[in-house]
């Protein structure tokens, strides 16, 4: 009876332990004080008139002025060729391809024409032998006839008459035809002659600019076949072409001579407009551009930002930290009283460090901050301001 009650005083004990510690636990919570919230802190500026360039970006593909892809205009095995990394100058020997075959045939074919030269002129020996027979044999004939006619001789005499008379004049036209034959044969061989004495000259492929051997595609010993690329060469210098399609919308606001920037790894330099072609598809224009040097550190064939101009923009100047542009336009991020407000505008030009725009008044107070921290500040949210 005595254990029985003790075991109830300790569970009346406990609890009334834990009653009082819920009751202080809740004193303490509804005396303590919230946390006191610190708005965010933004550096800021002011919008001011000025004026930018209405600029527009596309991508150019850089390329060197001059630039080659050497092929092979015969069929011969490479003995010689530049390796890449190789410069020349305009002249210099590029590819040497073996041309032994060549001069064989050369050397045949003229052996060949001189048999024929030596055997044409002893047909022309014989062809005024031909020729004295030929007409001796026809006077012969034509008194006979006469004789015939008078019944002096028979007609078994004009007959072998006739005959030696029709031998010699074939012998003779033979002859003719025989050296007409062997010069058209010489002159066959003549412009076979010729043709590989060109084939000759494209066995040696100089170097037909200043340049760098950027790759090449076959070695020594290997087979080089017409028409079948053998190098590259970039051409070295201080001129380069950029090559960019736009849409025939911006057209009106380009011509030949207008300035482009171009843009690659921080670096920038200038560039000129040269040529405008027109495209008879997708309703495109080719920009072709000249810039000199190579200050942004391009690689030829690679694609750099480039900035087409449309003319300029005269009016408020707003940072481009200083702007969040969503899927329903572009908003500054403008300061009252310490509070948030997106000011929506229309931007009429920009460039890497400011919008121009006529929808905001210069001086206004404009906050400065990074896309992330944009997406988290509210319409009317408190602020403060640093400068």
């Amino acid at each position: 009876m005595k254990a029985k009650l003790i075991g109830i005083l300790i569970a009346i004990s406990i609890i009334v332990l834990a009653i009082y510690s819920f009751v202080k636990r809740k004193e303490y919570v509804e005396k303590e004080q919230s946390a006191k919230l610190y708005p965010q802190v933004l550096k800021a500026t002011y919008s001011k008139m000025g004026s930018i360039k209405d600029g527009e970006i596309f991508l150019g593909k850089f390329e060197p002025k001059n630039e080659a892809t050497i092929s092979s205009r015969i069929s011969s095995y490479i003995i010689y060729i530049a390796k890449e990394g190789t410069r020349v100058k305009k002249g210099d020997l590029l590819v040497k391809l073996d041309n032994s075959n060549i001069l064989s045939n050369i050397n045949a074919l003229n052996s060949n024409a001189r048999a024929l030269s030596f055997q044409k002129e002893s047909l022309q020996e014989n062809l005024k032998a031909f020729k004295t027979k030929y007409i001796n044999q026809q006077k012969i004939y034509k008194r006979d006839k006469i004789l015939y006619d008078n019944k002096a001789i028979s007609e078994q005499a004009l007959e072998q008459s006739q005959d030696l008379y029709v031998q010699a004049k074939a012998q003779y036209e033979g002859a003719i035809k025989q050296i007409y034959s062997i010069e058209n044969q010489i002159s066959a061989l003549g412009s076979q002659a010729n043709a590989l004495e060109d084939d000759l000259k494209y066995a040696t492929i100089l170097a037909p600019f200043d340049g760098v051997v950027s790759k090449r595609y076959l070695k020594i010993g290997n087979l080089a076949l017409p028409g079948k690329p053998l190098l590259d060469l970039e051409g070295v210098g201080n001129t380069y072409e950029v090559y960019v399609d736009v849409p025939e919308s911006i057209l009106p606001y380009l011509k030949v001579g207008d300035e482009a920037t171009l843009e690659l790894n921080g670096k920038a330099q200038e560039a000129i407009i040269e040529t405008i072609i027109l495209k008879a598809q997708n309703n495109m224009v080719s920009i072709k551009l000249l810039t000199k040097n190579n200050d942004i550190n391009a690689i030829p064939d690679m694609y750099i930002k480039t900035i087409l101009y449309k003319g300029t923009c005269d009016a408020t100047l707003i940072p481009v930290n200083a702007v969040n542009h969503t899927s329903k336009g572009y908003y500054a991020l403008e300061i009252i009283n310490n509070k948030i407000h997106w000011a929506k505008f229309n931007p009429l030009a920009r460039n890497d460090k400011y919008f121009c725009t006529k929808d905001i008044s210069p001086n206004t107070l404009l906050g400065l901050s990074n896309r992330s921290e944009m997406l988290s500040l509210q319409e009317s949210e408190s602020i403060k301001v640093i400068r």
